[in-house]
C-alpha cells in the first residue's frame, strides 16, 4: 500500500520514523509492515517525506464499521424490551467484547513497542510538574476555544440539541472545577511515544485480531507537536471516547427513526459501551502492566485518563461545531456525563 502525502512539511515525519521502529526494532506483528519511503533530502539535511509503501493488511471494513454495525443489530432485538428487563451487557454482546479485549492487548503491546528506546526519539521521558502545568493550561484554552465555537453554532441545532448545548455552556464553572481536580500537579509520569490518533477508524479487524494503522498523527498539527511524547494513557483515552462516539451515533440513528424509543436506545447504547470499556480497560491493564508509562497508582491511572477524556471531547465539540453541528450533542453530552449531568437529558 503506497500513501502519497498531500501536504509536504520538512522534518521527521512520525508516520515513517514510527513504522521504522515498530518494524525493524520492536518487531510488532499488528501493524502493516514498513516496506520503504519516498523522502526528499534537502541541501542541509532536512528531510521531507513524500511517501510510505506499508505491507498489504487484508481487513473486514475497521473497527468503526464493526461495532456501529454490531449495535445496530442487536438494538433491533433489544428495543423492544422494557430497560428494567434488559439481559446482561456482558452476555448479549459477549462475541463482540472479546474482539475489544483483544484490542484492548494490542493496544497495550503497541505502547510496549514504543517504549523500546532505540534512539532519543523513542526513549522514555519522566514528566512532571511543568508538563501537567502545561497540559492544564491547554485544556483551558481548549474549552475556551469548545465554549466560543459552540455558541456560534446554536442557530443550526435543534430543539434537543440547543437543550444539550446549554446546559453545556451553563456548566463552565463546573467545567472548569472539574478540570483543575484532575491535573495532577506533584505527581511524575513516564511519557513514551504514542500513536497520537488511536480511535475506531485506525484500527481494523483481520480476522478474530486487529491490526493498527495510520501512526502520521493528526494532519493538521505541526510535526515535532505529533511526535511529542506522552503518557500512553492519552491514546486509551482517544479510543475510549470512539467507543463512546460509536454508541451515540447508532442510538441518535435509532431515536430519529423511533423518536418515542429514543431513551430505550440511549439506555442500551451506553450499556454496551460501558461494558466494552470495562472490557477494554481490563485487557489493556493486564497487558501493560509494569510497562513504561504505565502508571503504578491506581488513583493517578484513573485521574490522567479522565483529564485526556476531557480533553478530547472538548475538541470535538470544536471540530463538530466547525464541521458538523448535527453531530455536537454526541461530545456534548460525553462533557455533561463526565459533570454527572446527564440524568437531566430526556
Amino acid at each position: 500500500m503506497l500513501k502519497i502525502y498531500r501536504r509536504l512539511r520538512p522534518g521527521e515525519h512520525p508516520e515513517i520514523e514510527m513504522g521504522r521502529h515498530l518494524t525493524e526494532v520492536a518487531g510488532y506483528a499488528n501493524a502493516p509492515a514498513h516496506l520503504g519511503a519516498i523522502e526528499h533530502v534537502a541541501e542541509d539535511g532536512t528531510t521531507t517525506a513524500v511517501a510510505v509503501l506499508r505491507a498489504y493488511v487484508a481487513a473486514q471494513g475497521d473497527g468503526w464499521h464493526l461495532a456501529t454495525e454490531h449495535l445496530k443489530r442487536e438494538l433491533e432485538t433489544l428495543m423492544l424490551q422494557p430497560a428494567d428487563q434488559a439481559p446482561d451487557p456482558a452476555t448479549t454482546h459477549a462475541a463482540f467484547l472479546v474482539r475489544v479485549a483483544t484490542l484492548g492487548r494490542r493496544a497495550a503491546e503497541l505502547h510496549r513497542a514504543l517504549a523500546v528506546p532505540d534512539n532519543e526519539a523513542f526513549q522514555p521521558e519522566t514528566l512532571g510538574a511543568s508538563y501537567f502545568d502545561s497540559l492544564g493550561h491547554a485544556i483551558e484554552r481548549q474549552l475556551q476555544a469548545a465554549y466560543e465555537a459552540l455558541g456560534r453554532s446554536m442557530t443550526n441545532l435543534d430543539e434537543a440539541a440547543c437543550r444539550d448545548a446549554q446546559m453545556f455552556l451553563d456548566a463552565k464553572e463546573a467545567l472548569l472545577t472539574r478540570l483543575h481536580a484532575l491535573v495532577p500537579t506533584e505527581a511524575k509520569v513516564v511519557a513514551t511515544r504514542v500513536h497520537g490518533d488511536l480511535t475506531l477508524g485506525n484500527v481494523v479487524p483481520v480476522k478474530e485480531d486487529w491490526y493498527i494503522l495510520d501512526f502520521e498523527g493528526n494532519p493538521s498539527r505541526p510535526l515535532a507537536e505529533r511526535r511529542a511524547k506522552a503518557p500512553p494513557l492519552r491514546d486509551v483515552a482517544s479510543i475510549l471516547r470512539t467507543v463512546d462516539y460509536a454508541a451515540r451515533t447508532v442510538a441518535f440513528e435509532r431515536a430519529g427513526m423511533l423518536p418515542t424509543a429514543a431513551a430505550d436506545a440511549e439506555f442500551h447504547a451506553l450499556a454496551w459501551r460501558d461494558a466494552a470499556y470495562t472490557v477494554f480497560l481490563a485487557a489493556y491493564r493486564h497487558a501493560a502492566a509494569g510497562a513504561p508509562g504505565w502508571p503504578e497508582d491506581e488513583g493517578l491511572r484513573s485521574r490522567l485518563t479522565d483529564l485526556y477524556l476531557l480533553e478530547k471531547a472538548l475538541y470535538e465539540v470544536s471540530c463538530e461545531a466547525a464541521n458538523r453541528p448535527l453531530w455536537l450533542r454526541i461530545p456534548v453530552r460525553g462533557i455533561l456525563e463526565m459533570l454527572g449531568l446527564t440524568k437531566a437529558l430526556a
